[in-house]
């Protein structure tokens, strides 16, 4: 039986040439591990909008005030949407940090709609 631990994919028992054994086997499940882990983020962070690679999610146990959480290439930021202010950011240079708050400008009625629809109808 396979099971998941964390964010490995663990082999239980494995049949090779009549011989069974229990291995770990990292590459041979590498496609299967981060399928699992793409499906379990889109479950617990779902997406609201792409927009020039930036992702901007929620969290599915998000919390007032309204927010949205944005990451593209391991950088991460939040941003408050009432009023529109930075929260926090992690890698991101000024300049991506104004073109998030830009996008979020251009998309803020949508914004909006989508955390309430989410948070709202639950």
């Amino acid at each position: 039986m396979d099971g998941y631990l964390g964010n490995q994919l663990i082999l239980h028992s494995v049949q090779f040439s009549e011989k069974k054994t229990e291995k770990y086997h990292p590459d041979i499940y590498k496609n299967q591990n981060e399928k699992l882990i793409n499906f379990v983020e889109k479950l617990l962070m779902p997406t609201v909008i792409v927009i020039k690679g930036y992702r901007f999610f929620f969290y599915s146990n998000d919390h007032d005030p309204v927010h949205i959480h944005i990451e593209k290439d391991n950088k991460t930021a939040k941003y408050n949407l009432y009023p529109i202010e930075l929260v926090k950011s992690k890698g991101f240079n000024a300049s991506e940090l104004k073109t998030i708050g830009i996008i979020i400008e251009n998309n803020i009625e949508f914004l909006k709609e989508k955390w309430n629809e989410y948070f709202n109808d639950k």
